[in-house]
């Protein structure tokens, strides 16, 4: 893990991708993925309460492009032996391009920043089939992908 900062009350570990449709761990995303996030954390501490995990999602430019946190979702954070110190993030559907992309990685407790690490972790988006029509999106052809229809007319 590189440079870090916070008071280290509690530290990021590891981040591993798991794909949420096979429970496997995967070392690279195919777009249209419901993929999960996990992040291993550690404590000396038990039942901490009032945890603020944010994650910063880069693009291999190092702009941000997404913001994942518990805060947004208006959810609770616990850290505890329950659950096993790691904390999920659920990602359905993931809609970036095929790319590089890294996370920057934030938790405070009360307000006091526990952990912060810049570009902590990297990871590649590959092709996929995001609109399950059994097309892949060409290469070149923008960063996001929206969902949408052409509502007067039905899917073939």
């Amino acid at each position: 893990i590189k440079e870090r900062k916070g008071n280290g009350k509690v530290k990021f570990t590891r981040v591993v991708l798991i794909d949420n449709n096979t429970n496997h761990e995967v070392s690279e995303i195919k777009c249209g993925t419901n993929i999960l996030f996990r992040f291993f954390l550690e404590s000396s501490e038990n039942n901490i309460n009032n945890v603020l995990l944010a994650v910063g999602i880069n693009d291999q430019y190092d702009q941000r492009i997404s913001f994942l946190s518990n805060e947004m979702l208006n959810q609770k954070l616990v850290l505890s032996d329950e659950n096993n110190n790691y904390i999920d993030i659920l990602v359905n559907n993931i809609p970036f391009t095929p790319g590089r992309y890294s996370l920057t990685l934030f938790c405070s407790i009360k307000g006091v920043i526990a952990d912060w690490i810049q570009n902590a972790f990297c990871f590649n988006i590959c092709s996929g089939d995001f609109y399950k029509s059994g097309r892949e999106i060409p290469p070149g052809q923008g960063n996001f992908l929206v969902q949408y229809t052409f509502p007067q007319f039905p899917p073939a």
